[in-house]
């Protein structure tokens, strides 16, 4: 089998653990070279990820800080020279009720899951001009599609809010050939979600809504990323995947016994 990213020049943001590092590890397996970004308080981990699938450089940023995107751009440009694929994974949430948001949660939700996206996205929109545009350019971002009810629902708002990065980036820079791609990963075990599925309420809502009856492991998700990234998925642009068990097309039936009248069941002419 071909490495279908043997060559190309790589972008991941938070990598040092969960779904980006299993989208860093999937992209060098792949052949790709990598550029890895993490929060400082993940330095260890990313260094580590980095020694281990001999990745060109990684840089520990926190994303709230202005500028950071411009930055990690610039940093891994001055590293290969060129980025090739963008892959704006990292994101966090507070897990609380939206009514008890306060503005200081919210400002840095904001900060780290839509500003950074949208200036990572013009930021690579801007390199890949200058270097005169071309179809092997790829951007890819992650947003959440999973409703939990108000627990849920600031991270929600704030992640839809790359929707709108989807949009801008997959239109402007259309004539430099920019594919703008989404992944929507639904629910995954990760050292985010831990907690929570530790909680057995928590954990058996999930593996009742799920069609596929369980949340995923990080590493069965990588694979749309790769596929997104590749030839393969030359013309595939302005796409949400969901890769989710079905989370996203699932309505939970009520927990009662339901049963259909024979008139109810008769068909309709």
């Amino acid at each position: 089998m071909s490495l279908r990213l043997e060559g190309k020049h790589c972008l991941v943001t938070g990598a040092s653990s969960g779904i980006g590092r299993a989208v860093a590890v999937a992209f060098a397996e792949e052949g790709a070279r990598l550029y890895l970004t993490a929060h400082p308080n993940d330095e260890e981990e990313l260094a580590a990820l980095a020694r281990e699938i001999d990745a060109v450089a990684f840089k520990s940023q926190d994303l709230a800080v202005p500028d950071a995107a411009t930055a990690i751009v610039t940093d891994a440009l001055q590293t290969g020279q060129r980025v090739d694929v963008l892959v704006s994974h990292a994101g966090f949430a507070y897990v609380e009720d939206a009514r008890d948001v306060s503005q200081e949660h919210w400002d840095r939700l904001m900060a780290v899951n839509v500003r950074t996206g949208f200036f990572l996205a013009t930021a690579f929109a801007a390199h890949v001009e200058e270097r005169g545009g071309g179809r092997r350019h790829r951007l890819h971002i992650e947003y959440e599609c999973v409703s939990t009810g108000a627990l849920a629902r600031p991270i929600q708002r704030v992640k839809g809010g790359n929707q709108l990065v989807d949009a801008i980036t997959g239109s402007r820079p259309c004539p430099l050939r920019i594919r703008v791609n989404a992944v929507l990963p639904g629910m995954a075990y990760t050292r985010q979600t831990a907690e929570l599925f530790a909680a057995t309420e928590f954990d058996h809502h999930f593996r009742r809504v799920i069609p596929l009856g369980r949340p995923a492991q990080p590493e069965e998700l990588a694979p749309a990323y790769v596929f997104l990234a590749s030839e393969e998925a030359g013309y595939i642009t302005g796409a949400c995947l969901p890769v989710d068990g079905g989370l996203s097309i699932s309505i939970p039936w009520p927990e009662v016994d339901v049963s259909y009248s024979a008139h109810a069941q008769q068909e309709r002419g």
